[in-house]
């Protein structure tokens, strides 16, 4: 101790030693604790939390005179039980224990004001040590407690301890003696008080091992395992310690944390033990391998291995050369091997200068010098490697070791190089699988030799017919070599045996829309939405996905159908797909379906558009879609006259953009194939709703569902309503159109009907656009037509056929009514039996 710098200070009662770090041993700096301070901005107290030794001082003042529980000077002290701290270096994580009272790192959220800081530093940590003991007045007084209790005066005993705690709170020997004053009588309060002092020194291992018996006694398992570590903290080396903690772990099923355990015992198993070391450094690199974390288990081998390197076996040396390949250090296998065999690699500044490979050497290490040699940036002997390989490797029986081989090859992009080994290895009869002739087609493909690398992939998709790489790679190779058809049919899967991949059947589709089979495109994309949706059975089932809204009513609704009918809730009869996550991405799938829309569309298949669009609306996948999907069902809806779906969807739509035009021409376009009673009632209620936000067009729409349903009083009341606000001519015309259906009608004023129609006819002549004569005309002929007077029509006809402007010259097809009053014409001479004028008005108006 004589050439340690120390110096010591004595600072109220607490003698504090600040000793340098950079003159301890490891085992000497092992005794003392870490100094970091708690992130107490983390834990969320109920009460501030103590930051002095006055603050300690008070709150154990407050804890002895029951003032605050022993829950509440825990949480003063930031001590909640939860051990993850301890994790961090012995390894053991213990869930919050409520029955816990002790404290974590009792002494870690004190301050510079009761403890010592030394000058060095170790890994970044500042080490400090801390003694608290008694003055000598209270060492007597002490005593004399100690004396009390052994006479059986527990009570004087007992008041002595409570004053020095008041005088001196953070010294230990009270609390041990109020311990051992309440053990017969009150175990709870004693394993408080000796908590208290085996935290005020922790350094007493003998007292945290007496305290982890008392807690197996006591059932609480979890703060046995605790103070175990505790105790080890202080004397790491105690293997002992070590080894009942591991135990007590294992009776708790801790298994993780038996696993970190064993890991952090290896430093401190001797060399002596060397059999035991290896035994468990190998279970836990087996362990750790297994939960793919090889960088703990090559630090377990690694320790193992520095100490006891003559203990390990060629399984052993196996084991952590695997572990250093997988780390990627290939220099360190080298340099193993070339301790423990005859190999010979010489290294100048991470180079390989010169290799020497003997043909004794066992398989498994020659393929590990192999690997590593090719990962050797700029290593010259790369075909010396190869050509050890191809004399001393049998390729029959260590094919897979060779396999191991060509892969680092092409992960380092020698792909000329690896097919030196896979070219025999594909030609032996033991190793000519599938994967070796994938790995051949990938090398082939890498150095642009197709035609190769298709006979490969072939042979592949052959021996495994269900590897979508394969046969995705053989598509791609073939359609580059402009072989549509070969490259389709690589594609193929049957769907009524084989499990059906999404990802193959979806490339197929997209290969038959670009090869322009169009038909099977369409059929082969809806086999693959049906993965996501349902196959409807009967037509309540298609009502039911487009009537209910959402999605999970619209599947439970369908299970009812199905449950009534007494019929299976799946579908049986389409193919199953593989749970593979290699599937085409949402927005690779939408696209998808779009172009089938599209092409049903353009193909005239409305039928098959309209079934894919309907069972669209009941997919998980596209949900997010499904406003569109909606809008394509009214389209396919339209197409198929299918009304009363078209109804349900366009109400919808028109309900919520009751400004937008498209949707009303929509509406009035599905109105035109369906029930227009249906419609007309919808939009009376309609307009009772909203009918301040709806402009004239809505209130003549309903007029015209009247008309068109034969109510006529409904219609001639909106239109004469909407004549007398606007006196525009259009309705004065569309009045004059209803009276004449009413008119028409066997019964009723038929007479007076038809002379107000006649006079709103006029009405309507009159205040029409000049530029619009040739439409009024027209209507006018056609007008007196339908009454049978055909003399006054066939004057109006005939003002049409000889009227013309601009306008109707620049758009004939659109408003140019001469071959309609043509038609017309001829219809009342041939009615008339005058059938040279009907021929002559067909033969000079009308061109077919």
């Amino acid at each position: 101790m004589a050439s340690r710098a120390s110096t010591s200070k004595i600072m109220d009662h607490v003698i504090i030693e600040e000793v340098d770090s950079t003159t301890l041993n490891p085992e000497e700096l092992a005794t003392f604790i870490p100094a970091d301070p708690i992130q107490v901005d983390d834990l969320p107290p109920r009460k501030p939390m103590v930051k002095s030794q006055e603050e300690e001082e008070e709150l154990i003042k407050q804890l002895i005179n029951g003032e605050v529980t022993f829950s509440e000077y825990n949480e003063r002290m930031g001590n909640t039980g939860d051990i993850e701290q301890e994790e961090e270096t012995e390894g053991v994580v213990e869930e919050k224990h409520a029955g816990e009272v002790f404290i974590q790192e009792f002494m870690s959220c004190r301050r510079d004001a009761f403890r010592g800081q030394i000058s060095g530093t170790r890994e970044g940590r500042i080490y400090k040590r801390r003694r608290c003991n008694l003055p000598p007045a209270l060492q007597g007084l002490m005593g004399e407690a100690n004396l009390c209790y052994a006479r059986g005066d527990n009570e004087l005993a007992k008041k002595v301890c409570l004053e020095i705690i008041r005088q001196v709170p953070l010294a230990a020997e009270p609390f041990h003696t109020l311990a051992q004053i309440y053990e017969n009588t009150d175990p709870e309060k004693c394993m408080q008080f000796m908590l208290i002092a085996a935290y005020l020194d922790p350094s007493d291992v003998q007292h945290w091992m007496r305290l982890s018996e008392l807690s197996v006694e006591m059932g609480d398992m979890r703060q046995a395992a605790n103070c175990l570590t505790r105790a080890i903290k202080h004397d790491p080396r105690n293997l002992e310690l070590r080894i009942k903690r591991i135990e007590l772990l294992e009776k708790m099923g801790e298994e993780k944390f038996v696993l970190q355990c064993y890991f952090t015992m290896i430093p401190y198993i001797p060399a002596e033990q060397g059999e035991y070391l290896l035994t468990v450094a190998k279970k836990v690199a087996e362990k750790f391998h297994q939960e793919n974390n090889g960088q703990k288990a090559l630090e377990a081998m690694r320790k193992a291995y520095e100490k006891i390197p003559n203990l390990f076996t060629t399984a052993d040396l196996n084991l952590l050369l695997e572990l250093y390949i997988m780390a990627g250090n290939y220099q360190k296998v080298v340099e193993i091997l070339c301790q423990h065999t005859d190999a010979r690699v010489t290294m100048s500044r991470g180079k390989v200068t010169s290799c020497s490979i003997p043909e004794e050497l066992v398989i498994d290490f020659r393929t590990k010098l192999a690997i590593s040699l090719i990962h050797i940036p700029g290593n010259p002997f790369i075909d010396t490697v190869i050509s050890n390989i191809l004399v001393c490797v049998n390729f029959e029986t260590d094919g897979d070791c060779v396999l191991e081989i060509a892969e680092a090859l092409m992960s380092e992009n020698l792909f000329d190089k690896a097919l030196k080994l896979l070219t025999p290895l594909v030609k032996s009869q033991n190793f000519s699988y599938a994967e070796v002739w994938l790995r051949h087609g990938d090398c082939h493909r890498a150095t642009e030799n197709y035609d190769e690398a298709i006979n490969s992939y072939r042979i592949v998709v052959n021996l495994a017919p269900t590897h979508l790489d394969a046969r995705l790679t053989l598509s791609a190779l073939l359609k580059l070599k402009s072989r549509p058809h070969e490259a389709l049919k690589a594609l193929e899967q049957d769907l009524e045996s084989d499990l059906v991949d999404p990802k193959l059947l979806y490339e197929r589709c997209f290969m038959l829309r670009e090869t322009g089979n169009l038909e099977l495109f369409v059929d082969l994309s809806y086999i693959l939405f049906s993965r996501h949706c349902i196959k409807f059975r009967t037509r309540d089932e298609v009502e039911v996905a487009v009537c209910v809204l959402q999605l999970p009513q619209k599947i439970n609704s369908i299970k009812d159908l199905r449950q009534v009918r007494l019929e299976n809730m799946d579908d049986a009869d389409g193919p199953e797909f593989t749970k593979s996550t290699e599937e085409p991405l949402l927005e690779e799938e939408w696209n998808l379906f779009t172009d089938v829309i599209r092409t049903a569309y353009e193909t005239s298949r409305f039928d098959v558009m309209h079934k894919i669009a309907i069972a669209a609306l009941t997919s998980k996948r596209f949900q997010p879609y499904i406003r569109n999907i909606e809008f394509i069902t009214l389209i396919s809806s339209l197409a198929t006259r299918d009304h009363l779906l078209g109804y349900f969807l366009v109400k919808e739509f028109l309900v919520k953009h009751l400004q937008i035009a498209r949707v009303w021409n929509l509406f009035n376009l599905m109105s035109n194939i369906s029930d227009v009673s249906r419609f007309s009632r919808f939009l009376h209620r309609l307009l009772i709703r909203h009918g301040h936000d709806l402009d004239q067009s809505t209130h003549v729409m309903r007029a015209n569902y009247w008309l068109a349903s034969g109510t006529y009083k409904y219609a001639l009341n909106d239109y004469m309503s909407l004549y007398t606000k606007t006196k525009e001519p259009f309705y004065a015309f569309l009045v004059a159109v209803t009276f004449l259906q009413i008119g028409s009608q066997k019964f009723g004023l038929r007479t007076t009907n038809l002379k107000q129609g006649i006079a709103f006819l006029e009405e309507y002549m009159k205040t029409r656009e000049v530029e619009a004569s040739h439409e009024v005309w027209y209507n006018m002929g056609r007008y007196y037509q339908q009454l049978g007077m055909h003399h006054l029509s066939v004057e109006f006809y005939k003002k049409v056929l000889a009227y013309s402007n601009a306008f109707i010259e620049k758009y004939p097809e659109i408003v140019d009514l001469k071959r309609v009053a043509a038609y017309n014409l001829h219809l009342i001479y041939k009615e008339s039996k005058n059938y040279d004028m009907a021929r002559y008005y067909l033969y000079n108006y009308i061109v077919v």
